[in-house]
């Protein structure tokens, strides 16, 4: 099977997709149903060496971008830009032109916005937070997924989406899904496991940190990751308690974080906070084992991948009640209202104080590190992608025979 994939998502350096992405892009490339994997970004295909070395090389605070030069193509894009019309139709008409090419038997797009062609299709539509939470969205945002996600779910043979919460929200708001609508969550990678205080002492002492003397907080910095209402329940905890054990955020900058960024610099004024910013992917499984906990009370998530990358470090997780994570960690995580800041003080309380937590959630570690194994997750990919191709009437050839 010749693949490609939609892959600006890939280029981004922070958040779920972009791992997603990522990960399996590699997952799939020793596969024997995969005869070769392009990516496409920009309307433009990546050069795969180039490709491998930027990732080898990357670290949390650079994004790697394609190479741009002036072609005709964007050209083209930057006048079409000017034009939002033009511009929509200069992109159909050179996605069109790359995609039905001949050269692919395939196309996956891996974040939302499917392109028109006449190959067989995947989409990966993570959740519906546009419709169900749109205030964390910019309106541009809102409006593009409107027509992306329906056209998604009409033209393409099979989806994709990451929990069985999110499969139940597009059912419902698109009963024309059902039966092409299959659940693949976003892999953990496999440096997510249990450290050793030996070995998480370097990146500790060097933000002024102890082992397990903080909690910690990760996520991009907007109103849907409700950071403002875990600190304001952060500053309902004893105030010797709060500045022993100081929340630890850890995330890039978002979208509306004005207030946001004003609650934390006056939490961390108080010395109940710390702000550490991102992160390299190396550090990320230190600072999840060396924690006392992860506070994840999100007001929505697809997935919540922090959840999922904190329990297979072996550091129990304070999240949210009826969740993707809930759903995920059910009997390992404690629950909270994420609207509730005294339910959400409570659960903090617990995370703190209980140390049998501790050992319930390494005694699971490794069971969700192989629930959410990337092999796993490219093997059911797969599973679709064969789903795809049958819809579409192509020939078993294209697939290798490979079934079930």
């Amino acid at each position: 099977m010749r693949l490609i994939l939609g892959y600006e998502a890939g280029l981004q350096p922070n958040g779920g997709i972009g791992r997603y992405a990522r990960g399996l892009r590699r997952a799939l490339r020793g596969a024997p149903q995969i005869g070769s994997i392009t990516c496409m970004a920009n309307l433009s295909v990546l050069d795969a060496a180039s490709l491998e070395e930027r990732e080898g090389q990357w670290g949390a605070h650079a994004a790697i971008r394609p190479a741009t030069p002036w072609t005709p193509e964007r050209v083209a894009r930057a006048v079409g830009s000017r034009i939002p019309l033009l511009n929509t139709q200069l992109r159909d008409l050179r996605a069109r032109q790359l995609l039905d090419s001949g050269a692919y038997d395939l196309y996956h797009e891996l974040n939302y916005t499917l392109r028109a062609s006449s190959l067989p299709s995947v989409a990966s539509i993570h959740d519906l937070s546009t419709f169900s939470n749109p205030g964390s969205h910019p309106a541009r945002r809102v409006a593009e997924m409107g027509r992306a996600i329906p056209h998604a779910v009409d033209r393409a043979q099979a989806l994709i989406t990451i929990s069985e919460f999110s499969r139940r929200e597009i059912v419902q708001r698109y009963p024309q899904a059902e039966g092409k609508l299959f659940v693949v969550p976003v892999g953990v990678e496999p440096g997510f496991s249990p450290r050793t205080e030996v070995e998480c002492m370097p990146v500790l002492h060097a933000q002024g940190l102890a082992w397990k003397n903080f909690v910690l907080f990760v996520g991009t910095l907007e109103p849907r990751k409700n950071l403002e209402r875990c600190l304001q329940a952060y500053a309902d905890l004893p105030l010797q308690q709060a500045r022993a054990l100081p929340l630890v955020v850890v995330g890039a900058k978002g979208w509306r974080d004005g207030s946001l960024n004003a609650a934390l610099d006056a939490a961390c004024e108080r010395g109940i906070a710390r702000k550490v910013g991102s992160l390299a992917d190396d550090e990320l499984p230190m600072f999840y084992s060396a924690a006392r906990g992860l506070c994840f009370a999100s007001l929505y998530e697809g997935q919540g991948l922090p959840a999922l990358e904190a329990t297979c470090c072996g550091t129990p997780v304070l999240t949210t009640i009826g969740s993707p994570m809930a759903e995920n960690l059910s009997g390992i995580a404690l629950t909270a209202d994420p609207t509730d800041a005294r339910a959400i003080r409570d659960g903090l309380l617990q995370l703190i104080e209980d140390d049998g937590l501790q050992a319930n959630a390494m005694a699971h570690a490794a069971s969700i590190a192989a629930a959410f194994a990337w092999d796993k997750i490219a093997v059911d990919t797969l599973k679709v992608y064969e789903f795809a191709l049958a819809s579409a009437g192509r020939p078993r050839s294209v697939i290798g025979g490979h079934r079930g």
